[in-house]
């Protein structure tokens, strides 16, 4: 087992790897997350070499070179699913907030989950499968987001406390940035 490859690649950089069933021929396989966004899947196989799942033949002396290589290919994929996720987010009604817990309602089909933006376990931060079996951010911790930055700024500018003006700050930036 290669353990020391669940760790963080730089401490800063938000990759990491999560250790998952290989799939036959490769000795162990990870999927790989720019923070909580999972970009693809690596393995090695058993000649040593590192492959992009799915990928094709190109081979790997590192966990890492895969790694750069699933950012470099797979950039536009997860901006677009990102994209996406978003935009589905706006599909989901908060209910109810209580505590760090908020039960949303999807609008098309009327399932109901429990999200927990806050849960140190990013699979129990939402009840659906794309969180539980991805690790994946969902629509509705994003909608959730939503919620709560709308919350924000509907709060009078003299009652905001200092993480909450960070908070609206930080995002704002980083909407001008993607240009939203």
């Amino acid at each position: 087992m290669h353990a020391i490859y669940t760790k963080y690649l730089l401490p800063s950089s938000g990759l990491f790897f999560k250790q998952i069933p290989s799939p036959q021929g490769f000795v162990d396989t990870y999927k790989v997350f720019d923070g909580e966004t999972e970009i693809g899947e690596i393995g090695i196989n058993q000649d040593g070499n590192w492959l992009l799942i799915g990928g094709g033949d190109e081979t790997f002396g590192t966990p890492y070179q895969a790694a750069a290589k699933l950012l470099e290919t797979g950039s536009i994929k997860v901006i677009q699913s990102q994209l996406l996720r978003e935009f589905k987010a706006n599909g989901i009604e908060v209910l109810e907030a209580h505590g760090n817990e908020y039960i949303v309602r999807n609008i098309e089909n009327d399932n109901h989950y429990v999200v927990r933006p806050g849960h140190v376990e990013v699979n129990q931060r939402c009840e659906c499968a794309d969180c539980y079996y991805r690790d994946a951010k969902c629509k509705h911790q994003v909608a959730v987001e939503n919620f709560l930055f709308q919350r924000l700024l509907d709060k009078p500018f003299d009652e905001l406390t200092a993480s909450e003006w960070n908070l609206l700050v930080t995002d704002a930036a980083t909407s001008l940035i993607r240009g939203v």
